[in-house]
């Protein structure tokens, strides 16, 4: 099985829990950084705020995985490298012109995010320090690509992995990886603002594939034991998980007609909550209840029979053609940006994740080394 983290959202989570930690520290003043005497207007890092955030990163590390460790094989750490989306809304808002009253705000992609102006550093000393050694040490395996966000590095691993999957990560869009009929995709999401840590699996469990089985001498233990969902479910509710089951179809549609706030995606003007419930039921009558990857696809015949339901739904007169092309036009848009899947990714990113991914050594994950970091940070 091998195990992806969201590192921006590792990395959140990591620094609050310091930063909250120096705030307690009278002895630090309430402050995590100092001025860089060497490069004037740059800061660095205190010394114990450094070893706080080393030593919770271990130990949240090792408290994400021990669980599942005996059958974790491989993990995989990505991490955002800027947005190939915020160059496309540039673009797009450059070469259409919205001509009817479904016309669509310009907006930029996440500028609705606030950022403390310090909290890189605990980004770069991650980056650049902590994760070569867990690299080195335990096996981690680190992907950041430029024009990638990391749930598109996840997306792309989700792709290319064969066997099964535990995801952990803070954001929303990523239950749409549970839409898999190859693999059991598992998704985990820490506390924050709940009163227990999620555990979500699809509603349509997958316990072996026939190549699997196709020699008896080569049924993996999983097989002959207990199914790797069973194991993933037992080990992590046991831990204070709770499980969730879910089928994320009806979820990502319904953001990609209404738009996503936390992203700034805007929605398709005019769609109201009973209007996309209507729409979403006459999609899954002619496409069927699992249909994302049939999104992804952006076929002619999709978008002409989105773009028709819609005119219907808001009584706009089948001539009105200005009024088709914008929905088109939206339609498409928000489409690209909310799936995440390669069909519509940009090709040059596609094709350096896999230049990169199928070319390298991928490390095999050395749980005992993690815990021996955990005990012993200051090896670090």
């Amino acid at each position: 099985m091998d195990f992806i983290i969201d590192g921006h959202a590792f990395l959140n989570v990591s620094l609050n829990v310091t930063k909250n930690m120096v705030f307690k520290d009278r002895t630090l003043g309430n402050k995590y950084w100092v001025d860089d005497i060497f490069n004037e207007g740059k800061y660095i890092l205190k010394d114990q705020v450094k070893t706080y955030f080393r030593n919770f990163c271990v130990s949240y590390l090792n408290s994400l995985i021990y669980s599942v460790s005996s059958k974790t094989d491989r993990v995989h750490l990505v991490f955002d490298y800027k947005s190939w989306r915020k160059k496309y809304i540039n673009d797009f808002f450059s070469d259409n012109n919205f001509e009817s009253e479904l016309s669509v705000d310009t907006f930029e992609y996440k500028a609705n995010r606030k950022r403390n102006d310090t909290d890189y550093l605990f980004g770069e000393y991650l980056i650049n320090e902590l994760v070569p050694i867990l690299e080195e040490e335990a096996g981690i395996n680190k992907y950041m690509i430029k024009g990638a966000e990391g749930d598109d590095l996840i997306a792309l691993l989700c792709e290319s992995i064969k066997g099964d999957i535990i995801i952990y990560t803070v954001d929303g869009d990523i239950l749409q990886m549970l839409h898999n009929k190859e693999k059991n995709v598992f998704i985990l999401y820490p506390k924050q603002r709940s009163k227990h840590k999620k555990l979500y699996v699809s509603d349509n469990i997958i316990l072996t594939k026939e190549s699997e089985v196709s020699d008896f001498f080569d049924i993996p233990d999983s097989s002959i034991t207990e199914s790797n969902h069973d194991y993933v479910v037992s080990s992590l509710t046991n831990k204070d998980y709770v499980k969730y089951e879910l089928n994320p179809t009806e979820l990502i549609l319904t953001k990609i007609f209404r738009g996503d706030k936390k992203d700034n995606i805007s929605r398709m003007t005019k769609m109201t909550p009973k209007k996309t419930q209507s729409l979403l039921s006459t999609i899954k009558d002619k496409y069927g209840s699992e249909c994302l990857h049939t999104f992804a696809n952006l076929s002619d015949d999709l978008v002409n029979f989105v773009a028709d339901e819609i005119m219907k739904l808001h009584k706009i007169k089948e001539d009105d053609q200005a009024s088709r092309n914008d929905i088109i036009t939206h339609f498409k848009l928000n489409t690209r940006l909310i799936l995440l899947n390669s069909k519509l990714f940009p090709e040059y990113l596609v094709k350096e994740f896999k230049d990169d991914y199928f070319n390298r050594d991928i490390n095999k994950f050395n749980y005992k080394k993690l815990f021996e970091l955990k005990n012993n940070p200051h090896l670090i």
